[in-house]
């Protein structure tokens, strides 16, 4: 409240003299004498309702007073009220289910009267007036919804005057991913691994991220995995191997965390998250996993003993035991050899712990046989369980020709035996004389496969990991579709899938020169060259095989395995066709049984590739070189 006034003087030289003015201030028609002499008064000392009014007397320089003259009333009026929005306080967006009061009014008040506040509020949905919420300060969780948009329009009121409006940032609601499901699944199929899966979901996010924190027995130091994908909601899994077999039987602490990150219609990008966690115990669920099952017989023509040999795998709480069970059955030689007329009961008989490597246990078992002057075809499983009760079974399918045993007749007269060497001699001695280059002929020698293969546990994994480059460029698995022919379909290793182009040529050459079965018992190998690269020059054993589909063309699906050797080690690898195709008998049967299990046929590929690798090292180590020894 300021006072001006204009004086005059008929003397000039004092028209200008404001200085010695008296200014008196009344308040309600009292002198306020704190005020005397001043021009003005400050704002706070005025209210609202109050009346003043101000006197001024002028004075020149002759020291004469002018008569007073006052001022009109002047009453003070209300003050508008204001507000300050408090900006820092609203977030870009709300998580659904972050409070119960989800959305809040936030400002600052002030008045000069200090009037009470009644802020007047209007809200905004998705830029939709809503007079339900008119005045209110708070929008509970329960109205909104993720993906909503809400912001407010807010005026303070004194009870007189409104001020000035202001309209809030936007405000968005975003989702929480959910955990829908969870457990864990042992896989029976080797010791210690196991698949702790989530079912996510997110109503508004796509899930950036799934979080495992695995304590083991208490442990304070948990074992920490990540997950990282863009999928908006399904099914994660996280495939857990148990190093330490010590934890077997003892109880995980599993936490859960699955994150999403919020789009680009923010500042910065935010991850959500949300946490679940359980209690799994780590049973030893997987049995003993039979490697490999054959028999030897001794090395008479007409064998006396039968030795049978069991190579398991097993890490987690140990073998318990491993039993061989047999049987011998005839076989009718008036049906072309095919066919048992006689039948044994089976007998059965504890195998024994032959060797111990890193990978493997190998048990052993020799049983007496009496060919008896007739051919006989040996029927025989192994069950091996472990000290966890889980008990597997392996039965050999009858009728396979490897699991025969033909009787030699017994040989001619001494007398007649004498005659043949006799000349057989001479005929050497006369045929010295002729040049040897064109009677000679390079033989095989020194090739013990049955020691090859009995030395096979003894190479240690990591031996036949860093070697498996070396040996074999991979495995390829080929599938004849109707639309467009050959086709990889399983590929060890991923990388070959750099060369698709070759590997499709692979499988139609594969296909083009490889007969198929469909008796599981008799796939059918082929071999050929074929190069992979440029200066890289392979052997391909290849076999095909068919499944029996009803609801395929011709009711069956046809398949090949194409190992690629190195060619220098093909003719190596190709002496143990036999029982590598024994190999791929197995898988064979798996993925006639199971089919969706395409993890474990992937593993069992892998392994085929693994078993080439440890015959090339058996043989190596034995015989101190890949080549095969050959003398003419």
């Amino acid at each position: 409240m300021t006072v001006n006034w204009v004086s005059s003087d008929p003397d000039p030289q004092d028209i200008e003299n404001r200085s010695g003015a008296l200014i008196l201030w009344y308040l309600n028609g009292t002198l306020q004498p704190q005020f005397t002499n001043l021009t003005s008064v400050a704002s706070q000392y005025l209210i609202k309702g109050q009346v003043w009014i101000v006197t001024i007397a002028a004075r020149d320089s002759g020291g004469l007073w002018s008569v007073p003259c006052n001022s009109s009333s002047i009453e003070i009026a209300n003050s508008a009220p204001e507000i300050t929005l408090q900006v820092a306080a609203h977030p870009e967006f709300i998580v659904e289910d972050t409070s119960l009061i989800l959305l809040s009014v936030f400002y600052t008040y002030f008045d000069a009267d200090g009037d009470e506040n009644d802020p007047q509020v209007w809200w905004y949905r998705n830029s939709i007036y809503q007079p339900a919420y008119d005045n209110s300060l708070e929008i509970s969780a329960a109205y909104t919804i993720p993906g909503d948009t809400w912001y407010y329009i807010l005026c303070p009121y004194d009870g007189n005057d409104l001020g000035n409006n202001y309209t809030s940032p936007i405000i968005s609601i975003e989702s929480r991913p959910k955990i829908d499901d969870h457990d864990v699944e042992a896989q029976e199929t080797m010791d210690g691994l196991y698949y702790f899966w989530v079912t996510v979901s997110d109503t508004r996010n796509n899930i950036s991220e799934v979080r495992y924190e695995i304590s083991l027995n208490g442990s304070t130091s948990p074992l920490t995995y990540t997950l990282n994908s863009a999928n908006a909601t399904g099914h994660w899994v996280l495939p857990f191997q148990l190093e330490d077999f010590a934890y077997l039987g003892t109880t995980a602490l599993v936490t859960v965390t699955v994150i999403t990150t919020t789009g680009a219609q923010y500042s910065q990008e935010y991850p959500i998250s949300n946490t679940s966690t359980f209690t799994t115990l780590l049973a030893d669920d997987a049995p003993p996993r039979i490697i490999d099952v054959y028999f030897v017989p001794n090395e008479d023509p007409n064998p006396s003993t039968l030795t049978f040999y069991c190579a398991l795998e097993e890490y987690g709480s140990g073998i318990d035991q491993v039993v061989l069970y047999y049987s011998f059955e005839e076989i009718s030689s008036s049906n072309g050899g095919s066919g048992a007329t006689v039948k044994q009961i089976y007998s059965q008989i504890p195998m024994n712990k032959h060797n111990e490597s890193s990978t493997s246990v190998t048990y052993t078992v020799t049983i007496p046989f009496s060919p008896n002057g007739t051919n006989w075809e040996v029927v025989y499983q192994v069950q091996a369980s472990d000290n966890a009760g889980n008990l597997l079974s392996f039965h050999i399918p009858s009728g396979d020709p490897n699991n025969r045993i033909a009787f030699t007749p017994p040989g001619i007269e001494p007398t007649f035996v004498m005659l043949i060497v006799g000349v057989t001699l001479l005929l050497a001695f006369f045929g010295s004389i002729v040049y040897v280059k064109f009677i000679r002929k390079p033989e095989l020698v020194g090739l013990d496969k049955e020691l090859v293969l009995d030395k096979i546990p003894e190479i240690s994994d990591v031996e036949i990991m860093s070697s498996l480059d070396a040996h074999t460029i991979g495995i390829v698995v080929s599938f004849f579709d109707q639309r467009h022919g050959p086709i990889p379909i399983i590929v060890i290793p991923e990388m070959l899938k750099d060369n698709f182009t070759k590997l499709v040529e692979l499988s139609d050459r594969s296909f083009s020169g490889t007969g198929f079965s469909d008796d599981f018992n008799s796939e059918i190998p082929s071999s050929y060259d074929f190069v992979v690269a440029h200066g890289l020059r392979t052997s391909i054993m290849s076999f095909g095989y068919a499944l029996e589909r009803p609801q395929a063309r011709g009711g069956q699906e046809n398949l090949t395995l194409n190992i690629i050797v190195h060619q220098d080690l093909f003719p190596l690898v190709q002496s143990f066709q036999k029982v590598i195709k024994h190999k791929i008998h197995k898988l064979h049967v798996r993925m006639d049984k199971k089919p969706d299990d395409k993890e474990a046929i992937r593993k069992q590929v892998f392994n085929i590739r693994k078993y080439v690798s440890s015959i090339i090292l058996s043989y190596e180590r034995i015989y101190g070189t890949t080549e095969l020894i050959e003398e003419e």
